[in-house]
């Protein structure tokens, strides 16, 4: 199978790789919190169980992979342009990290960044402004729905921790657009790209509510006796 599930230590591998390649190629242009998310949400519906509930530990230690790789290879990126550029290098991304941040003086107010983020929310449908905040909108409640319906009513411990660390894994996202918000005000037009994770944390917790509800119903159905004729005996 191509899909098949994995041992936890080739998921932690993974995600340290994806960090690392991650931050090769970018830094602000979302690929960081749209990969944290990633990894907190999928790594534990992609590992192999050993009938231990250990999701939370395993997605822990995959998050923590990815962000170290992430840090290693950017210490890497700076260690490569200062030998090159010289210590000025160092400086120069201070103060553009102190821009991007609430910390600068030129940064805008929380309304303006989710004017700015409303304003540029339709590069999710190719300019469609309406469809893409309905997705959101509708993918928000549906997820909603989907932790409620697993805490409340699914007692299997895995998938609830898979509920809950799908609920999790959308906070990088507004954490980061906190964080930078002067850059996510100048760059929202390609930054509200990384809200395509909340669709589909969403809308993989509404399908998980309905594969439990169907799992329970299935296995409420009383088993239908053989019909009569079909035990295998001669008849007459």
């Amino acid at each position: 199978m191509i899909f098949a599930p994995v041992a936890p230590v080739i998921a932690i591998l993974v995600a340290a790789a994806f960090g690392a390649l991650t931050m090769v190629f970018e830094l602000f242009t979302g690929g960081i919190p749209l990969g944290l998310a990633m990894v907190l949400g999928l790594v534990s519906l992609g590992t192999r169980s050993d009938g231990q509930p250990r999701d939370f530990l395993l997605s822990a230690c995959a998050a923590a992979a990815f962000i170290g790789a992430a840090a290693v290879t950017y210490l890497l990126k700076i260690a490569f342009a200062v030998h090159l550029a010289g210590y000025g290098v160092i400086a120069d991304i201070a103060g553009q990290l102190v821009y991007y941040s609430p910390a600068s003086d030129l940064g805008p107010s929380v309304f303006a960044v989710s004017a700015a983020v409303l304003s540029s929310i339709g590069v999710l449908t190719g300019g469609t402004k309406l469809l893409s905040a309905a997705m959101v909108a509708g993918s928000v409640a549906a997820g909603a729905y989907g932790l409620g319906h697993v805490l409340l009513r699914v007692s299997n411990s895995r998938t609830r921790q898979r509920a809950i660390l799908l609920a999790v894994s959308v906070v990088p996202i507004p954490a980061w657009f906190l964080a930078f918000s002067n850059q996510v005000a100048v760059h929202a037009w390609f930054m509200d790209r990384i809200i395509v994770w909340v669709i589909a944390a969403g809308g993989s917790l509404f399908v998980l509510a309905i594969a439990s509800r169907y799992d329970a119903s299935s296995a409420a159905e009383p088993s239908t006796p053989p019909a009569r004729g079909t035990s295998g005996h001669r008849i007459g």
